[in-house]
């Protein structure tokens, strides 16, 4: 099988998407399938591991850590690390600021099950508040870079259209 790199491309997402599809099919020929969703978890983090630290891409012959490694100056593994830390970091301001009093207040003549309903409530507005962050980061890099927002919006289009 041969992949299609035209340059003239329109979508720049599907050479990425052609070419983890023949990994997809490279990796999982002679597996057997599985069972049960630990073992699915485990093969999907077995092939993700493969993909992007052993697996040579057809168009440059290196691995995508080793791409990731030579535009940005470290491991995929070592930014993914450091944006979880950035995110748990937000996440906890906000409760600190601005939740955590409130909750003292609310929870304290509630039963187990309605304390348990209301910080489940609170987990939400919570993660709300972190995609709202998420949405302003996005729609400042938009503003600077239009060419971002399109392709932004062609690549979220392009998912809707297949739902």
């Amino acid at each position: 099988m041969t992949i299609n790199m035209n340059k003239k491309e329109k979508d720049p997402f599907k050479p990425a998407e052609r070419e983890i599809g023949i990994a997809f099919e490279e990796y999982f020929k002679n597996n057997k399938e599985a069972q049960t969703s630990v073992e699915i978890e485990k093969q999907m983090n077995d092939f993700m591991n493969w993909y992007n630290n052993e697996r040579k891409q057809s168009d440059t012959n290196k691995t995508p850590n080793q791409m990731h490694k030579e535009i940005y100056g470290e491991d995929m593994e070592e930014e993914s690390s450091k944006l979880e830390e950035e995110l748990f970091a937000i996440a906890g301001e906000i409760f600190d600021n601005e939740i955590w009093d409130n909750v003292k207040k609310e929870v304290k003549e509630l039963s187990k099950k309605e304390t348990a309903d209301y910080l489940f409530g609170l987990g939400f507005v919570a993660h709300q508040k972190m995609m709202d962050e998420n949405i302003k980061e996005i729609e400042e890099e938009i503003k600077k870079d239009p060419q971002f927002g399109k392709m932004v919006l062609d690549q979220y289009n392009d998912k809707n259209d297949k739902w």
